[in-house]
């Protein structure tokens, strides 16, 4: 009798690895589609908040770089957050994985421009800074905001405005930190295989997750009332279609802007606005390890964060010496 029990608990056990193990490849397959839904009343609160109010933000510039975009419009767009002491970062960007014809055998033609995002600043050095770049390479757009963490996610949207009014023939657009290194070849292969990609946004999703009601990424109860965040991609880099950006312009006026700026602007805008995620490809980022460079060249990562102007270059030179460092 007792061997029957063990047999009989062997049997359940392997069943529910089997379980665990078939939801699991369901759930990270190639591209994992997210139309997570939040409770009727949340979404409807999301929808209607705040009642009578409309979010008004300045749809002017301090400097509008209103000819990155005039002769061409480009395959892909990266707009970059960025303040002005990360100068080294913008250079070393500019200097290296953006310049797409340079990425060893990768021959397909596409544009890319890249733009750098400022608001302004007390500190009149640090204005005089970000004007002088923008006269040298001519690729900055400072918006009429306070530029502080906090306004973040009015930053991404004075960025989209922009694209909006000035570069709109986009094909796709990136939000992107200035910390992050790109495998441009295979996000092309990538944005290429996708056969959909309307109203959908390519991200590292986040599913089920937490306000958090103190430090760093506070949000009061007053500004977002409810127990979980809908699913959103976290602001390292997302990517949509310039179109897709533009449905969640058009709902942020009467929406709950939260300063989490990935949650706000892939998250609760995206709820509204009927946009769906797409996760990128397993294994393709780790958010929480610095992606060693030959790991680019091996094509078994697709972009990393926390990249100083040194991680760059050092990760460039090993690209283009190719297969012998790695």
């Amino acid at each position: 009798m007792k061997q029957l029990r063990k047999y009989c608990w062997f049997i359940m056990a392997q069943l529910i690895l089997l379980v665990i193990g078939y939801i699991g490849l369901f759930r990270f397959n190639t591209y994992q589609v997210c139309t997570t839904s939040l409770p009727p009343s949340t979404a409807a609160s999301l929808t209607s908040f705040p009642p009578n109010v409309l979010n008004i933000w300045q749809h002017d510039f301090v400097i509008n770089g209103q000819n990155i975009c005039r002769d061409s419009q480009p395959y892909l767009l990266l707009l970059f957050l960025s303040i002005p002491k990360n100068g080294d970062k913008r250079a070393a960007i500019r200097e290296t994985w953006t310049r797409v014809n340079e990425w060893p055998d990768f021959k397909v033609n596409i544009a890319i421009k890249t733009v750098f995002l400022f608001g302004k600043f007390a500190d009149d050095n640090e204005t005089n800074l970000v004007a002088k770049e923008n006269d040298k390479y001519g690729d900055v757009v400072v918006g009429n905001f306070v530029d502080s963490y906090r306004n973040l996610t009015l930053k991404v949207l004075t960025g989209l405005y922009w694209v909006r009014r000035y570069c709109a023939g986009a094909k796709f657009v990136a939000k992107i930190d200035d910390d992050t290194f790109v495998n441009i070849p295979l996000l092309y292969k990538h944005l290429e295989a996708i056969p959909q990609m309307k109203s959908t946004i390519l991200g590292y999703l986040i599913i089920n997750s937490l306000p958090e009601r103190r430090g760093k990424y506070y949000v009061s109860h007053q500004s977002y009332p409810f127990k979980f965040y809908p699913p959103y991609t976290t602001g390292n880099m997302y990517i949509a279609r310039s179109e897709t950006f533009f449905a969640l312009l058009d709902v942020a006026p009467r929406a709950s802007l939260i300063e989490m700026e990935d949650v706000c602007i892939t998250g609760i805008l995206a709820k509204i606005a009927n946009v769906s995620h797409r996760a990128y490809p397993r294994g393709m980022y780790f958010p929480r390890k610095q992606a060693a460079p030959c790991e680019f060249v091996k094509n078994t990562k697709l972009f990393s964060k926390d990249y100083g102007a040194k991680d760059v270059k050092k990760a460039w030179k090993v690209i283009k010496e190719g297969r012998k460092k790695c």
